[in-house]
């Protein structure tokens, strides 16, 4: 018995060898996504195949892109609708530790359905466990899962009813949905909320369930009638409780008022369309980008995108692309997304939450628990409505099988060290204790590994295999050695005091591959008149300020500087001495972020165009390299202006969006309700937060804001960034200063820092 489990293991890992191995550089092409640079890819269970990829699509624009595949539709990994409070909200890694303590491992996830983000309510229909947590606000599709685990996409038509004391049958409309323009009525449970959180006057009805308080696709429950209370609103909901609730203003108020407490009642959900009888999960599809094997959307707008694919056996793809971060992953159009996937061999494609919402969750082969791989345009994960997860109840880890060396795939500069790690696994890809001694070997043209696992890559360029091996087990990873890099240092431009020190350190990248290197790899030199620099990179300001200059990093022929300036903290100008606002400019001309009008002066006072606030704004990004945007399209600018890198910058993050004839007109001055919107959208382009400091704030001409402009004002306001008048207006079509811009600024870059 022994012996032919060595053997089986031995085909494993065969199998598992060639898998783990493929780093992509030969530039192969797939339909969306472009030329892949970079790939690595690994099995995470036996049929849940997990890839990363970096491309360069058509529009020479870099993705960074991650593939969740279910190989097979197998027991033991199923998927799993992750709703919990239908209004509440948490992030991926909240809801792997609530599975955790109902004893579920996550294997993979994503980001679920769009949510409305003032209730936080899924805006498709969800089911779990065969239960309906929520119907829904108006999707024609949505995904569902059968009992074993295929999926679907089908439409939505139901019959929601519900009968008295056996007798009379009445329809009702929603289910755990907030109140809305509709005059139906709506069923509550405390799967929803504590309370039915209505805010007009209603009469809503309490009834205590006898048979359960969630309704099921072809199932019944069974109520029976507490009290009804009319002209109410917001009525607790208790745990064994069921609330039925409708708009006095409308005729269904009449309809629950003629029940009475005692009444039965029973509640049912008929499937007109018959597809959903054996739904067990199901969340929302918002839009549907493939059909038949066909792409249906003509999207052309690149963002952070989670999608969902189905193939025809009813297996799924996870897919995630990271988005708004110029130089990493620019995001991709849904018609982008959508011809990979049909590619991919899905008949059906679906578009879930991206944006800042967009999160992958990967449980790594030998790790206890799945971790994010992707970078969330936030800076951080988003809580979201809902998740849709693979998850496991059978997570025993048994013997060891597999070894998994990491990290799979790598770059390196010529004489770079990278420190190899080793994982075991049984042969479910559960983590497994290793007893045996591993050994670590190298191909010998790439370099050499130590019995640490520390590799050292060689004097010269090449590609090849490193491994680890353990008894019968083996895994590889490959290694690309290369000098054809680009240097990318951490600061693009230094503002130090004098005798001041700061660190440089400097990443490289091959094609927007991270290479591995050391500081100390590469050349470092400086203008004499700012400092000096030693070859870590550690740079000391010279005693003298008020000086300019450059640091060089350079290897081999490849080059890059930075700019230095050494001066004070703050810079002043002749005509701000007394100014109101003299220490919000000063402060900022020290960043660089304002600059004087020549011969020393700032002109506080005078008019600020729209092209001037948008440069400032974008100064005030520490590294922000505005000429990687792509050019904007209105009309009335010439490419040799210098203000185009900043509102292309503006216009390609959403921070702009020009007026309705096409046109930006960039040196007409700016009103103070438009730099209000300027600066909300910058706030979500950055994920920046403006916390409210006086929610109540009321301007005497708020009624003279205009509409597009009033949620932008209020909040800006509100957040303390920018002042009404002395005599308590707000004044929105007043033309703003430069003055006034630079406190504005001050403010957000305060924000900013801490």
């Amino acid at each position: 018995m022994k012996q032919l489990d060595r053997n089986k293991r031995i085909v494993a890992v065969i199998a598992l060898v060639m898998l783990l191995t493929t780093l992509s550089t030969g530039y192969t092409y797939y339909q969306g996504l472009g030329e892949a640079v970079f790939q690595a890819e690994t099995y995470v269970t036996h049929n849940i195949f997990y890839q990363e990829q970096i491309s360069v699509n058509n529009r020479q624009t870099v993705e960074h892109s991650y593939v969740t595949e279910q190989l097979t539709i197998e027991e033991g990994i199923m998927p799993y609708v992750f709703v919990g409070d239908v209004t509440g909200r948490c992030n991926l890694t909240y809801m792997k530790g609530l599975l955790k303590e109902e004893g579920y491992t996550v294997v993979a996830g994503i980001n679920g359905d769009f949510y409305d983000t003032v209730t936080g309510v899924p805006l498709g229909m969800t089911i779990h466990e065969g239960k309906i947590k929520n119907s829904g606000q108006n999707y024609s599709n949505a995904i569902g899962f059968k009992n074993d685990g295929a999926a679907f996409v089908a439409p939505l038509r139901f019959d929601f009813n519900y009968t008295v004391n056996g007798s009379t049958s009445y329809a009702f409309n929603h289910i755990n949905k907030p109140k809305g323009s509709s005059n139906g009525i709506y069923f509550y449970n405390s799967q929803y909320a504590s309370s039915t959180r209505t805010q007009e006057d209603s009469t809503e009805v309490v009834l205590t369930a006898i048979n359960g308080t969630e309704l099921s696709i072809g199932g019944t429950i069974e109520a029976q009638v507490s009290a009804v209370i009319p002209n109410t609103k917001n009525t607790p909901i208790g745990e064994n409780q069921i609330v039925l609730s409708a708009p006095n203003s409308g005729e269904n108020a009449a309809v629950l008022a003629a029940l009475a407490p005692s009444d039965s009642v029973s509640f049912t959900v008929t499937d007109q369309t018959g597809v959903w009888g054996d739904a067990k999960e199901a969340i929302g599809a918002y839009q549907v980008i493939a059909q038949d094997g066909f792409v249906t959307t003509t999207d052309q707008i690149s963002q952070p995108r989670t999608c969902l694919g189905i193939k025809a056996d009813g297996s799924i793809i996870f897919f995630a692309v990271d988005g708004r971060s110029p130089g990493y992953s620019m995001g991709m159009t849904l018609t982008e997304v959508a011809s990979y996937l049909v590619e991919k061999g899905c008949v059906s494609a679906i578009n879930l939450d991206g944006g800042g919402s967009t999160t992958m969750m990967i449980r790594m082969p030998g790790d206890s628990e799945a971790s994010i791989v992707n970078k969330p345009s936030d800076g951080k994960e988003r809580s979201v409505s809902n998740g849709l997860l693979f998850v496991s109840k059978d997570a025993t880890p048994d013997v060891a099988s597999n070894l998994h060396i990491y990290p799979l795939a790598t770059f390196m500069l010529p004489g770079s060290q990278i420190k190899m790690s080793v994982k075991a696994t049984d042969h479910f890809y559960w983590p497994a204790q290793l007893d045996e001694e591993i050994t670590y070997d190298a191909d010998s043209n790439l370099g050499s590994i130590n019995s640490e696992g520390m590799f050292t890559a060689g004097e010269s360029t090449g590609e090849g295999l490193v491994s680890a091996t353990a008894d019968l087990m083996k895994s590889t990873a490959r290694i690309l050695i290369t000098q054809d890099i680009s240097i990318n240092p951490d600061k693009s431009e230094i503002i130090i005091e004098p005798n001041k020190s700061i660190d440089v350190n400097v990443k490289a990248s091959y094609r927007y591959v991270p290479v591995v290197c050391r500081d100390d790899q590469f050349t470092w030199t400086c203008d004499s008149r700012i400092g000096t620099i030693d070859q870590n990179g550690v740079f000391v300001a010279a005693s003298r300020g008020g000086v300019s200059g450059k640091i060089y990093i350079s290897y081999n022929d490849k080059e890059t500087t930075i700019p230095v300036r050494i001066g004070p903290s703050k810079v002043s100008f002749t005509d701000t001495n007394g100014h109101w606002a003299q220490n919000f400019i000063e402060i900022l001309a020290a960043k660089g972020i304002v600059q004087g009008m020549g011969e020393n002066i700032f002109s506080p006072d005078t008019q600020l165009t729209k092209a001037q606030f948008l440069t400032m704004l974008s100064k005030s990004i520490i590294d922000l390299d505005v000429s990687l945007s792509p050019p904007a399209s209105f009309s009335d600018l010439n490419p040799l202006d210098w203000y185009m890198p900043y509102v292309n910058w503006g216009y390609a993050n959403k921070i702009i969006s020009g007026n309705p004839d096409g046109t930006f007109s960039p040196n007409t001055p700016i009103t103070r309700e438009q730099m209000a919107v300027i600066l909300n959208n910058f706030a979500a382009s950055t994920g920046t937060v403006f916390k409210p400091l006086d929610e109540n704030i009321i301007f005497t001409d708020g009624d003279m804001v205009s509409p597009w402009a009033q949620k932008s004002v209020n909040e800006i306001a509100s957040a303390g960034i920018m002042n009404g008048r002395p005599e308590g207006n707000y004044d929105p079509l007043g033309q703003a200063t430069r003055a006034e811009a630079s406190r504005v600024i001050y403010s957000v870059v305060t924000i900013m820092e801490n």
